[in-house]
């Protein structure tokens, strides 16, 4: 499977989430992420691909990807925090 395929399993999926639209809230990013995620929405609009089912794509394989790495920081910050609070 080359590289490009792979990447249209992963990401590019037609919207399955329509009742999501009214539990959105609003993001924002910079002007160059905006126009690069168009491009890409774009590119897939007639596959059923939305801004929001591509950026949920996204973020669920990030999270899915980086779950242990996630983890362990937030354990981390925790532990931090923890240990700043019983030294007061």
């Amino acid at each position: 499977m080359s590289k490009s395929d792979n990447y249209k399993s992963l990401f590019v999926e037609p919207s399955k989430n329509i009742h999501l639209v009214c539990k959105v809230k609003m993001v924002f990013i910079s002007e160059t992420a905006r126009r690069r995620l168009s491009l890409v929405v774009c590119a897939f609009h007639e596959r059923g691909v939305t801004l929001t089912s591509y950026l949920e794509t996204v973020l669920a394989h990030h999270f899915k990807e980086y779950q242990g790495e996630i983890s362990a920081m937030l354990d981390d910050i925790l532990q931090s925090t923890n240990i700043d609070s019983d030294s007061q």
